[in-house]
């Protein structure tokens, strides 16, 4: 009896070890995927780390080129303010030499009426001037005659 209680004793000892031991095994085991898993994590961690670095210096660079847009920008304005105010100095003046051409274009058409009205007045002096003409010769002559009637 003593003897079938150890040899039974034994048995569950050595089937509790087995199982002690396959407990064993299969904490290695989950240990050793999880050790794995927990690497493979960390790597991804790495990686998303090192890509949310690249994402986050992307990020200020766009930041940095929005400013420079909007300082280029606000100096394209000015230029363009400058532009703007220049065109109208040079409408204005342009403006001003249209009404000066007006000015003078019409100055012009007076000056012309005037020399016509010259012109007409010089033709008349001149007709006067060619039947004063006449006239003088027709009065020599008559003085001629009667200078010659005298003389007789």
């Amino acid at each position: 009896m003593v003897a079938d209680e150890v040899r039974k004793l034994a048995e569950q000892s050595k089937q509790a070890t087995e199982q002690i031991t396959t407990l064993v095994k299969g904490i290695q085991t989950d240990t050793h995927s999880t050790s794995t898993k927990m690497e493979a994590s960390l790597e991804s961690m790495t990686d998303q780390t090192r890509i949310l670095q690249s994402s986050s210096q992307t990020l200020k660079d766009i930041v940095e080129n929005a400013e420079q847009t909007e300082t280029s920008t606000k100096e394209l304005q000015n230029v363009f303010s400058g532009l703007e105010h220049s065109f109208e100095e040079i409408h204005q003046a342009i403006q001003n030499i249209t009404a000066s051409i007006e000015l003078s274009a019409a100055a012009s058409e007076e000056v012309s009426a005037s020399a016509q009205d010259q012109r007409s007045i010089y033709k008349n002096i001149l007709q006067d001037v060619t039947e004063l003409s006449a006239q003088e010769k027709q009065l020599t002559e008559l003085l001629q005659r009667f200078n010659l009637k005298k003389e007789e």
